[in-house]
């Protein structure tokens, strides 16, 4: 049972049994319940480690890390033991703001669509901001396609960016 392991191990319990799973690789997932997030075995699903740094978040699990962009944060952990590989934060606004889901990462780059608007590119292996866009409405997750962003927005149209920043 993980959500009584969670409980009695960690002390993580929320009122309604909400787990998110993302695949991940080196033999595990990952997991997010209760403002934690979990790297669990995939041969038994035990729970191997432990990580309470990101209170919420959708992460992105890609080549051995675990990205979440979270109120103007990116963080990014080991996979394999979920340390810190890094931390940033971002000025004003950025620290206002949600992301919509997990980011799509083509190359280099991680792009997130936000509640508030902002279209975030992050380098997803340092966490630096390569670019951003903001809009007058709340935007949904991006996807990243033939080259291009793709992404709707809370008014109901669909906003297409050419290429992707260097």
């Amino acid at each position: 049972n993980l959500f009584a392991e969670m409980k009695e191990r960690y002390g993580v319990a929320e009122e309604r049994p909400i787990l998110g799973m993302h695949a991940g690789g080196a033999g595990l997932f990952v997991a997010t319940h209760g403002g934690s997030t979990f790297g669990c075995s995939l041969a038994d699903g035990r729970i191997l480690w432990h990580n309470a740094v990101i209170p919420h978040g959708h992460p992105t699990v890609h080549e051995g890390m675990v990205v979440f962009w979270e109120f103007g944060r990116m963080l990014a952990l080991d996979e394999r033991t979920g340390r810190v590989r890094y931390d940033v934060s971002y000025p004003g606004d950025f620290k206002l703001d949600a992301p919509a889901g997990s980011g799509p990462i083509s190359g280099d780059h991680i792009v997130y669509g936000t509640n508030a608007g902002l279209l975030a590119v992050c380098n997803w292996r340092n966490g630096r901001l390569v670019s951003f866009y903001r809009h007058k409405e709340g935007l949904s997750r991006a996807v990243i396609a033939d080259g291009r962003i793709f992404v709707t927005s809370y008014d109901g149209n669909m906003l297409i960016f050419e290429g992707l920043p260097t």
